[in-house]
């Protein structure tokens, strides 16, 4: 009778400890498809911000929107962690002429252009996560026209008798403004 209860003791300890062998197991699977996913979503949104801003340096060392086939020279970041089966970056739609509604801006005339960068990243650790991400942004060109002054440079204004300026005034540097 003891050997009874003592083997059918035994078979149900076995039975606590497979079932629990099985749930940390798969809590050890779930807690890696969470990296693995999360890992591939940090990725994909590092590579979109990361065409965006080789969209902005392109456009800015061009003085005009990139066109399509200078955006299919940009390309995905390398990262130690991730591969970027697919990355795009495009326009997104016709340019559009008229004024800004919001930002510093703010009443100004400009052309404005939609870009979209798609990134698509796959991590290379297993589990293999996957994700993609889209960014789409407004980027504007506004005419220095419609400015009273531009400068580049630092802004140096030591008027002598009155001087009423009727517009905008915008440097790239500082402003100095002494009087008489």
């Amino acid at each position: 009778m003891a050997l009874l209860v003592t083997i059918l003791a035994l078979l149900v300890i076995s039975t606590i400890g497979v079932a629990l062998a099985r749930v940390a197991t798969t809590e050890i699977e779930l807690a890696g498809n969470y990296r693995g996913s999360h890992q591939a979503f940090y990725a994909a949104d590092g590579g979109a911000e990361h065409g965006l801003n080789e969209l902005l340096e392109m456009g800015r060392a061009r003085g005009r929107f990139p066109t399509a086939a200078e955006m299919a020279t940009i390309a995905g970041p390398v990262m130690a962690s991730a591969t970027f089966p697919s990355f795009q970056v495009s326009a997104a739609g016709p340019q559009v002429t008229g004024p800004l509604t919001t930002g510093f801006y703010q009443g100004l005339v400009a052309v404005t252009q939609p870009f979209t960068v798609v990134a698509r990243a796959e991590t290379l650790t297993v589990p293999v996560g996957r994700s993609e991400v889209t960014m789409t942004a407004d980027f504007d060109i506004i005419p220095i026209f419609q400015f009273a002054i531009f400068y580049e440079e630092d802004l140096e204004m030591l008027p002598g008798p009155d001087m009423t300026l009727n517009g905008r005034v915008h440097s790239n540097a500082d402003i100095y403004i002494a009087t008489n």
